[in-house]
């Protein structure tokens, strides 16, 4: 295992850090969010995440082909700590480092890019060396740090992007969008009765628009570019314990986002399964479409929701009063603003 120490000096302040992820080995999306989740409980905050895309192996070509995201973050830990926690999420997930360079594994964690950094080790070199070789890294990093330059090169990203052949960026195929690092997926056609029972159950007698009642509202509710709705569920082909309505574009129930902020409604969990995590991942999952649309995102909440207003606050939520309003019921609803970043950050 890579030793800590290192003579690569402490950061003087935060800066965002890039990681790509690769999988071709067992279950390649639950190794992927595993990755996610242990990125994050060694203090990488993961607040940005690529599509998630299909590959042909690289390298050595007679392999199982991989899924591969890029994953970003702000982080004060040095690129060797960096280092370090990629290796043991690779080791906790059974990797084995003895076998053949580029051949099948179950995870691979590699720091792409560390904006504005570089390091030059006989193990450990940033940006990665063979970055602007790999579409299937340059294609998702683009999504989340087009405009960063490298370091070295000068180019941005999106430029060594688009200098890679065209048959081979072709080969990246987008699988999912940035909701994957959470667990969770669009709602189908399929989950449309599950999730019409689910909101009536958690919002009982709500009347968010005097034009479109709420059972109106449930009632036509498709899945749509307008709405687009997320569901957790325990497996891909369960059905949802928990959904999202994610508000892209004008809407009956949209009221309080501004033109550059989407707005989150109908977050509801199974009461069953209210500690099980889905509506973090749910919130997270709405945080990572608004951070790749370089929007805002705001949400609305009942006072008395506490743990909710703790959840809000912790992921970077901000408290606006001046926003808050009263549903047509006459219930108060506190208003709460992600101010998110800008495209390319």
């Amino acid at each position: 295992m890579t030793s800590l120490h290192s003579a690569s000096p402490r950061p003087t302040s935060p800066r965002r850090v890039y990681l790509a992820l690769g999988s071709n080995l067992g279950d390649r999306g639950a190794h992927l969010r595993a990755a996610v989740r242990g990125l994050r409980a060694g203090g990488v905050d993961i607040d940005a995440a690529s599509s998630l895309y299909e590959t042909p192996p690289w390298g050595v070509t007679h392999q199982p082909a991989f899924l591969n995201a890029v994953v970003g973050s702000v982080s004060a830990l040095t690129a060797r700590e960096l280092l370090v926690l990629a290796k043991r999420i690779e080791a906790d997930a059974g990797r084995d480092f003895t076998a053949e360079r580029w051949t099948a594994r179950p995870v691979d964690v590699d720091i792409a890019l560390i904006e504005g950094e570089t390091v030059a080790e006989p193990d450990l070199v940033v940006p990665h060396a063979l970055l602007a070789e790999r579409s299937f890294v340059l294609v998702p990093l683009a999504e989340i740090a087009g405009s960063v330059a490298h370091p070295l090169l000068g180019a941005t990203i999106e430029e060594l992007r688009d200098a890679r052949p065209g048959s081979e960026r072709d080969e990246v195929v987008r699988v999912a969008g940035p909701e994957w690092a959470e667990g969770v997926r669009p709602a189908t056609t399929a989950d449309l009765p599950a999730l019409r029972a689910l909101l009536r159950r958690v919002y009982v007698g709500e009347a968010y628009s005097e034009a479109v009642p709420f059972d109106a509202f449930l009632d036509g509710l498709q899945v749509d570019p307008a709405t687009v709705v997320l569901v957790a569920a325990e497996a891909a082909e369960a059905g949802p314990v928990g959904c999202v309505c994610y508000l892209r574009v004008a809407s009956p129930l949209r009221q309080i986002a501004g033109p550059d902020e989407d707005e989150m409604r109908l977050l509801a969990v199974d009461p069953g399964l209210r500690r099980s995590g889905a509506g973090e991942r749910l919130v997270r999952a709405c945080l990572l479409l608004a951070r790749r649309e370089g929007r805002g995102l705001v949400l609305s909440t009942q006072p008395s929701m506490q743990a909710a207003h703790r959840l809000y606050e912790r992921l970077g939520f901000l408290r606006q009063p001046s926003r808050d309003w009263v549903t047509t019921a006459g219930r108060d609803m506190l208003v709460y603003e992600w101010p998110g970043s800008r495209r390319g950050g």
